[in-house]
């Protein structure tokens, strides 16, 4: 029977008969019929198909396996020093690292790309201290001041905003979670993606940290009272030379709101200056550039003056005390008794200043840039660009932290920065 199959086919086609294994009791003769061929190509492109879509399963799979608990801690960067703001344009040099970091020098000479190839990428507390980079962008604090707010913190006892008791997260993580809340303006369910928790975790953590950090630096240090004129003198910038009596610059500053639905109050918070609806608090910086004192947030219409004399800000003042402000702050009938105010003049009748005016003017002007760039350093964070709904009952906390905050951060003058600098020297 086979020999007559074989002699049906020429030399050609007999190429074409497919090998067969031994144990099999029959012979396939290939089908040169144009559908059968149509048919082959077709499964061809399917099982090709199906090998892609599962190498792209298989990788998925190991994506999610790689990245199971992949939350975000503290120790993750805690040492990474360049980030500090987000915005900072030049790269710090070595110097700065040995100065701020907190590892052994030799950690700065690898590839710091390289320090967590083949760990997991948790955000968390542990997991981002290796790079002082990424400690400044999630928390714009060194690990150092990072590390005194935890000390802080742990003395007391904390009863948390939702009544309920946060165990799931380390202290040091809740306090990173919130930096990371006011620094970049995350989303609630972001938080939540990152730490693996709940958005009701998170709203509880923001809430209740806000609290303990404004109770503790601003009730506890900014609100006890302006530094005196004895300790102003101590750092005093060269741009203030010619206000030596100058204990405070003041000005007004505003950060946006959503347009408030009730029409009078959409009135009040309506900003001429701005065009837009906006919060206005007044921030007063002392000659060395340090947040003395920050007003609640009031809305956008309300007047410098207005702010000044609701707030009793003018009641921290003794006599022969100085004042250094812009012209919007008309308050020399609000003053105590012996308390100066220098503010630009105004040209009123007149075309032009008098030289000496003038002079008056580019002089104030010097003082008045440090608490302009107090103000820029405030709006870093981006919380304040979009304030959420369910945070505006605490919306005057979070300014005023952020002020706070700024403290912490290295110091806006040179001159003052250069005065705090550490030895270069770096132990073995």
């Amino acid at each position: 029977m086979v020999n007559h199959i074989h002699s049906i086919f020429s030399d050609d086609d007999r190429e074409d008969i497919v090998p067969l294994p031994i144990d099999h009791k029959y012979h396939t003769i290939p089908c040169h019929n144009a559908a059968c061929a149509q048919g082959k190509e077709s499964l061809q492109r399917r099982i090709h198909q199906l090998e892609q879509e599962t190498a792209s399963l298989e990788a998925e799979f190991r994506s999610m396996t790689l990245n199971r608990g992949s939350n975000i801690t503290i120790d993750r960067i805690k040492d990474d020093d360049e980030k500090v703001i987000l915005k900072k344009r030049r790269k710090p040099s070595v110097k700065s690292y040995k100065i701020y970091l907190c590892l052994p020098y030799k950690i700065l000479q690898k590839d710091p790309v390289n320090l967590c190839q083949g760990q997991t990428r948790e955000i968390c507390f542990n997991c981002i201290t290796i790079f002082i980079l990424q400690m400044l962008l999630y928390t714009s604090l060194h690990y150092d001041v990072f590390c005194i707010l935890i000390s802080v913190i742990h003395r007391f006892g904390i009863n948390y905003y939702g009544e309920w008791k946060v165990v799931n997260i380390k202290l040091e993580d809740q306090l990173l979670l919130c930096l990371m809340k006011l620094r970049l303006g995350l989303k609630d369910l972001d938080l939540a993606d990152r730490f693996s928790v709940s958005r009701a975790t998170v709203s509880n953590i923001f809430h209740t940290f806000v609290c303990i950090l404004h109770e503790i630096l601003c009730e506890g240090i900014m609100f006890s009272g302006l530094p005196s004129q004895l300790k102003c003198r101590g750092s005093l910038p060269a741009s203030f030379r010619e206000f030596m009596s100058a204990r405070a610059v003041m000005d007004a500053t505003e950060i946006p709101q959503d347009i408030p639905s009730d029409l009078n109050i959409s009135g009040e918070s309506y900003s001429n200056y701005k065009s837009r609806h906006t919060l206005k608090a007044v921030t007063c910086v002392a000659p060395n550039a340090a947040i003395t004192f920050s007003t609640k947030l009031y809305p956008g219409s309300v007047s410098d003056k207005a702010i000044v004399e609701h707030s009793k800000l003018l009641d921290f003042f003794v006599p022969g005390d100085l004042i250094i402000a812009d012209k919007g702050f008309t308050i020399l009938s609000q003053l105590p008794p012996g308390v100066n105010l220098n503010i630009p003049p105004f040209l009123r009748n007149k075309t032009k200043f008098t030289k000496e005016e003038a002079e008056l003017c580019t002089k104030i002007g010097r003082a008045r840039i440090h608490v302009e760039r107090a103000n820029e350093r405030i709006k870093n964070f981006e919380i304040l660009k979009h304030i959420p709904a369910h945070y505006r009952c605490i919306s005057s906390k979070i300014f005023q932290l952020c002020c706070a905050l700024v403290n912490l951060q290295d110091p806006l003058i040179k001159e003052i920065s250069e005065s705090y600098q550490m030895s270069d020297e770096i132990p073995d």
